[in-house]
């Protein structure tokens, strides 16, 4: 979107692989919303586009949330893996 800014971070992990983690949107939130929607209903809201996107990569796409203020948070990806530990490390 026109006037979206990123911030990310690229960093090896333990296991020699990289971990990218990116926030993209007009600006860093200061949260995310507190309800989610059901992935089942995803598909009844199209078309539907976010203003704020966090994802990692590791190195493969394994996390993607999406969302816009005042709406349900959309998970458009998770799978669980060593990036979880990788990420809590990065975190120290």
């Amino acid at each position: 979107m026109p006037g979206d800014r990123t911030w990310s971070l690229v960093a090896q992990t333990r296991h020699g692989t990289d971990l990218a983690v990116a926030c993209t949107g007009p600006d860093l939130p200061q949260s995310i919303p507190d309800e989610t929607i059901r992935p089942s209903d995803v598909g009844n809201h199209i078309p539907w586009a976010g203003v704020y996107r966090l994802s990692i990569k590791a190195p493969i796409p394994v996390f993607d949330l999406y969302w816009k203020p005042g709406e349900p948070l959309r998970i458009l990806q998770f799978s669980r893996g060593d990036w979880e530990q990788d990420l809590m490390d990065l975190g120290r």
